[in-house]
């Protein structure tokens, strides 16, 4: 079993050490004393702000394309039928449901 060998290296003094050399477990982070960090603000933001605006005006661009362009097939479609020809795949009105019969 895959979870009786990761437990079983885990139970291991070498890997206790290993890990608390290269990977420094169980130490604090040192710092300078005169050093601190710099707190999140618009200015540091600034960056997440260009991106996120740029990615809203490209989706409001595109949906304005995408709505002209559904539109004008629209108008297209209707100006094609408005001889009272049925356009090629459609089905005719009254077409495909029976008369009643009296």
């Amino acid at each position: 079993d895959l979870q009786l060998g990761v437990s079983y290296v885990r139970s291991s003094s070498m890997y206790g050490h290993l890990v608390s050399k290269h990977l420094r477990r169980g130490q604090t982070c040192e710092t300078a004393g005169d050093h601190e960090p710099e707190g999140i603000s618009v200015r540091s933001m600034s960056g997440v702000f260009v991106i996120a605006g740029s990615l809203t005006c490209v989706s409001i661009v595109l949906a304005a394309i995408g709505r002209g362009c559904a539109k004008s097939d629209a108008a297209g479609a209707k100006s094609d039928t408005a001889d009272g020809a049925v356009p090629p795949g459609a089905v005719p009105p009254g077409a495909g449901i029976p008369e009643n019969e009296s």
